[in-house]
């Protein structure tokens, strides 16, 4: 009798054992289901600040030719030095917004080539005899010129200085969709010069068709490093050290023009991921953000949750490997007794 009751105790031990186990492991699942959710949370509030930061950014760049367009329009001439020392002034009061900016240019539309030659060369510089013998490659074309007149920062020398966009026929379309349309486009990345671009081109309009929009003097123009576009745009942010970051155009399969690795993650990882759209110029940009699943978190926090269950386990079997070595040994005492 007393054996048969000391099995139906150890069997009840055992499943309160099963038990308590078991509600440890439930809480080690709730622990990291609910780490993961505040991970989540973060990043998707990181990746909504990143794309929101991206537009401001965007917005900046825009802004700068907005700028350019109206010096333009409140004047009925625009010098070289004017137009280098405005933008170089500009340069100077929002180096951290422009930092990417490889130049600012006003491209001339030109339709008698041979006119604007000799108005070039005919120009009055600071140094003697500067542009006496400024030519075009593109004299003998009879089509419309997309002429790079001023840039600005003016290096000495600049290959861009009387370079004629219809050389390159990505250029050349995005002139002309500019002044189709009557709005600012981007290209995508181009290789000019040997080196890669995001050309900005914000149409300008002659002074006596102002209001009417309808006939192009000439273009703003900004060149962009598009490994540089979107640096440190969340600096101030830490968690953006966890965080990778790619955009591309929708229309250049995909290939990244702006990336920051800022950690490893492997294809098969589980991982966050966001896709958003945001618009440059008139292309759309595919921006993809991802993070670790443990995103923002310490090493104390990783192992929180299997800390927990191993730890509380450890105490339960402890205990019940107690409790079960007290009851045989009364057991063993009563045998003796008896």
């Amino acid at each position: 009798m007393n054996e048969t009751h000391h099995k139906k105790q150890l069997y009840i031990a055992l499943i309160f054992l099963l038990v308590l186990l078991t509600l440890n492991f439930t809480l080690r699942q709730i622990t990291q289901i609910r780490q993961v959710a505040i991970a989540r949370e973060s990043f998707e509030e990181a990746s909504f600040d990143i794309r929101d930061l991206m537009k401001n950014k965007i917005t900046s760049y825009i802004d700068v030719l907005y700028y350019g367009k109206k010096l333009f329009e409140a004047s009925d001439m625009v010098s070289r030095t004017e137009f280098n020392t405005f933008y170089l002034d500009l340069f100077n009061s929002k180096k951290d917004d422009l930092n990417a900016v490889e130049m600012i240019a006003y491209v001339e539309k030109v339709i008698d080539k041979k006119a604007y030659t000799n108005r070039i060369r005919a120009e009055k510089t600071q140094t003697p005899f500067q542009f006496l013998y400024f030519n075009l490659t593109t004299q003998e074309d009879k089509k419309t010129g997309y002429i790079f007149n001023y840039i600005s920062p003016n290096i000495a020398g600049s290959r861009y200085f009387g370079y004629d966009a219809t050389e390159n026929p990505q250029l050349s379309q995005a002139f002309s969709k500019s002044e189709a349309d009557h709005a600012l486009v981007s290209t995508q990345v181009v290789n000019q010069f040997g080196k890669d671009m995001i050309f900005l081109i914000q149409p300008i309009y002659e002074k006596n068709t102002l209001l009417k929009a309808t006939a192009v003097s000439g273009y703003i123009v900004m060149g962009i490093n598009p490994s540089k576009m979107f640096d440190n745009i969340f600096s101030s942010q830490r968690i953006g050290e966890s965080i990778n970051i790619e955009t591309s155009f929708l229309s250049n399969n995909g290939d990244p023009f702006y990336y920051e690795k800022n950690v490893a993650l492997t294809e098969q990882e589980e991982k966050f991921q966001s896709l958003a759209h945001i618009k440059l110029g008139d292309k759309e940009v595919f921006l993809k953000t991802e993070a670790s699943i443990k995103l923002d978190q310490t090493l104390l926090e990783q192992f929180f949750p299997d800390i927990l269950f191993f730890g509380s386990s450890t105490i339960v079997l402890g205990f019940f490997m107690f409790v079960l070595t007290v009851n045989m040994d009364k057991e063993e005492k009563k045998k003796i007794d008896s």
